[in-house]
C-alpha cells in the first residue's frame, strides 16, 4: 500500500445527520482533494512472505562439532569482530499491550540459543510466558503467550557482550556489547469487531466502556475483513483520501474518509463512512475496512496509541502472519510461535523480579480501572 503525502492534514469538517450523500458532499466541497493523504486501492500491496524456515548455517552450525586439531601444531591467531545490535522500538513514551519488542543483529547469528539464553525478561507486574522467535538470521521478536499488563515496566537485560554468535571463513563475530532495554506500557485498550454483531467493544483495563455498530468488507469480490489481531503502528489521519476500482463492477471509488486509523499495510482502516449510515450496525458492505458513524470514528480516533489491539472475529478470513510486522505475529498459535524460537521457549525467565513502580503509579492504575 503507498501513501502519498501531498500535503498538509485539513481540519475535519463537522458532518451533518442530513444523509449520507450530503455528508460526504460536504467533506468534498470544503477541500483540495490534492491535498490530502491518498490511499490508491488499485496499487495495493500483498502481505510480506513468511520468511523460509531458519536451518543451521553453512559456515558455523551451532550443532556441529569442532575438528580435533593437533595440539603440537601452532595455533592461527583468532581473529574476532564485533556484532552490532539494535532494539526496538524506541524505549521513548509508552505503547498499548499489544506492542512486540524486536532485536535486530547487524549480520547473520548462528548461535541463537546463546542470543535467547542471554535476555533476560522480567517486569512489575505478572507476565504470561514468552519467547524470541527468530523471522530470519538476523531478527528476532519477542512474543508473550498473552498481551502485555496495562501500566507495566517490562525489562529486558541484555548480556551479550564477548558471546560468540557466529564463525564466518575462520572470523569470531561476538556480541559488541551489554544494554538494559525497558517497554513501558500504558493502559490496557483493546478493541473487539464481531462480524457477527456488527458491532466494535472497546475494553479499557478489562472493563467495557464502550460499544459501536459498524459495518465490514463486502463478500462479494473477496472484500471481506481479516479475521485476527491486528496492533496499531500509530498511523491516523483526520482526514484521508482512498480511491480504487470495484473488482466485480468496474466502478471507481474516491471517498473522503475522516478519522482514519490503519489497521494493516493492505489497506484496512478504522474510519468514519458517512455514506454508509444505512448499512453500519445491519450489514457489510465495504472494500474491507471498518466503516463507523463519524463522531463514534472521532472518539476512537482521539482514545488509541501504538500499540493497541484489535481483534476481529467471525469473517470467515483469516489474517495473514506477515501483514502488519511485527504485529501481526500475534496470529501464530503460541505453540507454532515456541517452533520459531531456538530454545523452544526454555530460555524464557520473565517474571516479576523486577522493583515495583512508586506508589503514585499503583493509584493510578487503580483510578483508570475504575
Amino acid at each position: 500500500m503507498r501513501i502519498f503525502l501531498t500535503g498538509a492534514v485539513s481540519a475535519v469538517l463537522a458532518l451533518s445527520v442530513a444523509g449520507p450523500s450530503a455528508a460526504q458532499d460536504s467533506l468534498v466541497q470544503r477541500d483540495s482533494v490534492d491535498s490530502l493523504p491518498l490511499v490508491d486501492y488499485n496499487r495495493a500491496e500483498e502481505p510480506t512472505p513468511e520468511p523460509e524456515p531458519l536451518e543451521g548455517d553453512p559456515a558455523s552450525d551451532p550443532n556441529k562439532k569442532p575438528k580435533e586439531s593437533d595440539p603440537k601444531k601452532d595455533k592461527p591467531k583468532v581473529e574476532t569482530r564485533d556484532l552490532t545490535y539494535r532494539i526496538s522500538p524506541g524505549a521513548e513514551g509508552k505503547y498499548g499491550v499489544g506492542q512486540l519488542v524486536t532485536i535486530k543483529f547487524s549480520r547473520d547469528v548462528a548461535r541463537r540459543k546463546v542470543v535467547e539464553n542471554a535476555i533476560t525478561v522480567t517486569a512489575n507486574k505478572k507476565l504470561s510466558p514468552g519467547a524470541w522467535g527468530w523471522i530470519d538470521r538476523r531478527t528476532a521478536i519477542y512474543r508473550p503467550k498473552r498481551f502485555w499488563p496495562g501500566n507495566a515496566r517490562i525489562k529486558f537485560d541484555v548480556q551479550l557482550r564477548d558471546a560468540l554468535l557466529a564463525v564466518d571463513d575462520g572470523v569470531h563475530y561476538r556480541g559488541k556489547s551489554n544494554r538494559s532495554y525497558v517497554l513501558r506500557t500504558s493502559r490496557k485498550f483493546v478493541m473487539h469487531i464481531k462480524n457477527g454483531t456488527h458491532r466494535l467493544y472497546v475494553r479499557r483495563d478489562g472493563k467495557l466502556v464502550r460499544s459501536f455498530p459498524v459495518s465490514l468488507g463486502k463478500t462479494e469480490g473477496g472484500y471481506q475483513t481479516r479475521s485476527g489481531i491486528k496492533i496499531l503502528t500509530g498511523e491516523k489521519y483526520v482526514r484521508l483520501r482512498m480511491i480504487g476500482t470495484d473488482r466485480l463492477s468496474g466502478e471507481d471509488w474516491d471517498v473522503i474518509s475522516p478519522y482514519s486509523i490503519r489497521l494493516t499495510p493492505t489497506g484496512e482502516f478504522i474510519h468514519g463512512a458517512p455514506w454508509a449510515y444505512s448499512r453500519i450496525g445491519l450489514r457489510n458492505g465495504s472494500h474491507g475496512c471498518t466503516n463507523m458513524r463519524v463522531a463514534d470514528a472521532k472518539w476512537l480516533y482521539k482514545k488509541v496509541m501504538r500499540g493497541d489491539p484489535t481483534v476481529t472475529t467471525g469473517t470467515g478470513r483469516p489474517m495473514e502472519v506477515t501483514n502488519g510486522t511485527p504485529g501481526a505475529y500475534w496470529n501464530y498459535s503460541y505453540r507454532d510461535w515456541l517452533k520459531k524460537s531456538a530454545t523452544k521457549g526454555g530460555a524464557d525467565n520473565s517474571g516479576n523480579s523486577d522493583k515495583p513502580d512508586k506508589k503514585s503509579d499503583k493509584n493510578k492504575d487503580e483510578k483508570e480501572a475504575t
